[in-house]
């Protein structure tokens, strides 16, 4: 994350760095099978990680769901 701003008219707003390559949604149709129960878990884990990392900053994640994990 690079900024977080209000406009002039109150809109919060978060400036963050564009990421190339699809998102998890994307990544899984793609893949054309499910993942393994390791699979699953490590992807799981990777996530909770990822998400404890922004909390621990005092943001939440309003909408977290595959296609918003890029």
């Amino acid at each position: 994350m690079y900024d977080i701003d209000e406009t002039p008219t109150g809109e919060c707003y978060i400036v963050q760095e564009l990421v190339l390559g699809g998102d998890l949604a994307g990544w899984r149709a793609a893949r054309g099978q499910d993942l393994s129960t390791r699979e699953a878990a490590g992807l799981v884990a990777s996530l909770a990680r990822g998400v404890q990392a922004i909390h621990s900053q005092g943001l939440v994640h309003l909408d977290l769901k595959p296609a918003n994990v890029l």
